[in-house]
């Protein structure tokens, strides 16, 4: 029976490892919809909106802000489209919206989505009722990460060279810094990719662009389900000690 026991156990520990080990890329799909900036409708810089902004996902209001990462595309208040969802903690991060327009690593992308958690980390309080220059710095910041030249150009033409360098800057050093990728932690994020298809609808019209932006979330730190099976893994082992110490002690004659 001990030995039974000890195979049965070591089959449900063999299960739990695989499981821990290999976390998926992609969640699920869920339905997007953009209600509003986050503050009011004064929340803009060199004209853009900043994040973070309100939406609905899966139908329900968001309590959590979603902040944009994405400068390739364009997103309108009142767009609705379906994403696909990854999380920052996935072991592949190459299936993300951002990944295939860079055709970018894995190692990369650890690199790239710790620095945006970081920055996201970084932006004030919401609402408010005008943007900071904190909150256009690190909204930038974070564009900054996948799309240098294409934010370059946009400031640009609005002649804000000072605003640009203060920008590249931070987004540099959130990429750079070994401290500030640790403290990032991309395991924090949700990431929301939007969907090649169905086409994404505002209101009753058509969207005068597609796809709309990447969109992520920061969640707040707490017991993931992992740990919680990390947590199983370690009283399995302590059980088939027992059991294994038990046997050891029956075949030696003790009862």
């Amino acid at each position: 029976m001990a030995r039974k026991a000890i195979r049965m156990l070591g089959v449900a520990l063999l299960f739990l490892g695989v499981v821990i080990v290999s976390q998926p890329a992609a969640m699920a799909e869920v339905t997007m919809l953009l209600t509003a900036p986050t503050g009011s409708s004064t929340d803009y810089m060199y004209g853009i909106y900043l994040s973070p902004y309100s939406a609905k996902i899966g139908g329900a209001s968001t309590s959590t802000p979603i902040i944009c990462d994405d400068f390739f595309d364009d997103t309108y208040i009142g767009e609705q489209w379906s994403a696909t969802v990854t999380l920052g903690s996935a072991n592949d991060l190459t299936t993300t919206e951002m990944a295939k327009r860079l055709g970018a690593s894995d190692s990369q992308m650890d690199t790239d989505y710790n620095a945006i958690a970081w920055l996201a980390l970084q932006l004030p309080a919401l609402p408010v009722n005008s943007p900071s220059y904190d909150q256009a710095l690190y909204s930038f910041a974070i564009w900054d990460i996948f799309d240098d030249a294409a934010v370059k150009n946009w400031l640009d033409a609005y002649s804000a060279y000072a605003f640009y360098t203060d920008v590249y800057n931070k987004a540099q050093y959130a990429l750079t810094t070994t401290s500030v990728q640790a403290q990032g932690d991309r395991s924090l994020l949700t990431i929301y990719s939007a969907d090649a298809t169905p086409a994404p609808t505002c209101g009753s019209q058509s969207c005068p662009s597609a796809p709309p932006q990447e969109f992520f979330v920061v969640n707040t730190p707490e017991t993931s389900a992992t740990a919680f099976l990390a947590f199983d893994l370690l009283a399995l082992c302590g059980a088939v000690f027992l059991v294994r110490r038990r046997a050891l002690w029956n075949a030696g004659g003790h009862h």
